[in-house]
């Protein structure tokens, strides 16, 4: 959203209290955002926003902001439910931090080569980047249990 758009936004509101609340809302983002990002300007890490929002970095032009909970894991035992299967059936891939719930929740949690460091480290197992193939390589040796 373009400053511009946020602006019109908040002019369509309307209300001065709902738009000091936004305003504070944004701030408080903006600060927390600034103890996030690198000399480079990159994002380096994830953190919560108040109880309100957790903010992930998912890739170096992604800045991923949720309701605090709504995660890749949260919703992962409904599903699996509704599917008739466990987190111990499940397996999970992924490489940035807005993986690493979805990953620790999994029966076997996935870290791809390219992954970052944080990741590797809850992960059961660090494949092959995705490049190289990672997942393909994995599912042939734990699901079709080939040699590779």
């Amino acid at each position: 959203m373009s400053l511009l758009e946020f602006n019109n936004w908040r002019k369509a509101i309307g209300d001065q209290e709902k738009i000091n609340a936004l305003d504070q809302v944004a701030l408080n983002l903006k600060r927390t955002m600034s103890k996030m990002i690198d000399e480079e300007g990159e994002v380096t890490k994830t953190t919560k926003y108040s109880s309100r929002y957790d903010v992930y970095k998912s890739a170096p032009y992604f800045l991923e902001i949720m309701p605090f909970g709504v995660t890749k894991g949260s919703m992962l035992p409904m599903l699996l439910e509704k599917l008739g299967f466990t987190n111990e059936e499940m397996i999970a891939f992924g490489d940035n931090y807005n993986d690493i719930t979805m990953i620790g929740y999994a029966g076997l949690g996935v870290a791809m080569g390219n992954a970052e460091e944080d990741v590797k480290k809850i992960a059961n197992y660090v494949c092959e980047s995705n490049d190289d193939d990672g997942v393909a390589k994995t599912l042939e040796k734990y699901v079709l249990k080939s040699n590779i």
